[in-house]
Formats: structure tokens, C-alpha cells, sequence
């Protein structure tokens, strides 16, 4: 096979091996683009209805809030002990259920209690806590 042959061997079989690579890599780092931005970037917002319990939340007051890892319709969002709840529409800037951590991972957040605004309270997301095991 002289030189000639060799390299029209090359483009016939390497440059489509070497463009699926290069359209695989964008295709993965797309994605991977595209699930930071939406779940943990924290630049998307979502507002969910969440049974809040709370005593004495003056307007623009901020609460260290806890909830748990649970795929409920109105999950509860405790930002006072032994406090009695009421149901509000609270804005998140991250996801209040992640299907991947176990349902005893806690979620802190920071919320602001926004008075008459539509929605009523306000949270940023601050860390996340998984309880240890029971063996």
C-alpha cells in the first residue's frame, strides 16, 4: 500500500471516527451545560406551594428554614420550633427534591418573607444534610 492509498484510507475511515468523537463530546458537555443551569446553578427560580410553619414573621424578616427531601405536592417548610403552619407560595432558587439523596436529606434555606407580594416568601438554598444511617 503505497502513501497515497494509505491516506485516502485515513479519510475515509478516521475523519468520521474523529467528527462522532468531536459531536459526542459536544453532545455530553451540552448536557452537562444544560443540567448545571437548570438544577444547580441557582439562577432558575420555581414556586411551589409549602405548608410553612412559623410564628411571628414580620414582613422583609429573614428565617434560617429547614425542609425535608420529600416528592409531595405541599411538602412543609419549618422556620420555627414547635410553630403552627400555614400554607403560602414560596419561590426557591433550587430544587426542594432531588431523586438521587435519600428521603432524611435536609435542605437549608435563608427566606425572606415578602408581606402582600406575590410570592409570599422567598428562599435561597444554603446547604444540604443527609441524616446518617440507621444500621
Amino acid at each position: 500500500m503505497n502513501e497515497k492509498e494509505k491516506r485516502e484510507l485515513f479519510k475515509t475511515f478516521a475523519q468520521p471516527i474523529i467528527m462522532l468523537f468531536v459531536l459526542f463530546a459536544i453532545v455530553e458537555w451540552g448536557g452537562t451545560a444544560w443540567k448545571w443551569f437548570m438544577s444547580d446553578s441557582h439562577l432558575l427560580h420555581h414556586d411551589k406551594l409549602m405548608y410553612v410553619e412559623s410564628r411571628n414573621w414580620a414582613n422583609s424578616e429573614y428565617k434560617d428554614c429547614v425542609s425535608l427531601n420529600v416528592d409531595l405536592d405541599q411538602p412543609t417548610l419549618a422556620c420555627d420550633a414547635d410553630a403552627t403552619g400555614k400554607v403560602f407560595k414560596v419561590r426557591f432558587d433550587a430544587d426542594t427534591y432531588d431523586n438521587t439523596k435519600p428521603e432524611s436529606t435536609t435542605f437549608h434555606w435563608q427566606c425572606r418573607k415578602n408581606g402582600d407580594a406575590d410570592p409570599a416568601i422567598t428562599c435561597e438554598y444554603q446547604s444540604s444534610a443527609s441524616a446518617p444511617s440507621q444500621k
